[in-house]
């Protein structure tokens, strides 16, 4: 008997997000070569307006290559508000991965119109991803409904 999609979606093998996965939950990723030394990572909505409208995907990961050293940061623009709380947390995780395959993650720059409660979420969902842990991950930061994360009580 097949699990309850609920169940499926908690289910992720070996620790790691894919771009399917993502792609599943309606995120593209997004990889641009062409400004080498720069290599880029965004993902942003599949169903997103068109990129004059958006011209900033809702979060980004760069490595810089240097003579000395790499640098990866994470930019997260304004428009990761617009993303539901499973496509920020997905989001920020999967470039987490993807910060530990490329060197540290020396950088996170964050836009300032989120809100404190999304920057929390944004500086936690790394840890996790850092840790390669998400089972974890959702049972910390998930309730009975499965995406919904607030780091403070409400009300």
């Amino acid at each position: 008997m097949a699990l309850p999609k609920e169940a499926q979606d908690r289910t992720v093998l070996d620790r790691k997000i894919s771009e399917d996965f993502l792609h599943g939950r309606n995120l593209q990723v997004t990889k641009h070569f062409e400004n080498a030394p720069t290599l880029v990572w965004a993902i942003e909505p599949i169903d997103s307006p068109s990129r004059l409208e958006q011209p900033k995907p809702p979060i980004v990961l760069t490595r810089l290559e240097g003579k000395e050293h790499d640098t990866v940061s994470i930019r997260v623009n304004g428009s990761f508000t617009e993303l539901t709380r499973q496509q920020q947390i997905l989001s920020v995780y999967y470039l987490g991965q993807l910060s530990l395959e490329q060197g540290s993650l020396d950088s996170i720059t964050l836009d300032e119109n989120l809100r404190t409660q999304e920057m929390y979420t944004i500086i936690d969902v790394l840890e996790y991803s850092r840790n390669g842990d998400f089972g974890q991950l959702i049972n910390d930061l998930g309730d009975e409904n499965g995406w919904f994360y607030t780091r403070f009580p409400q009300g």
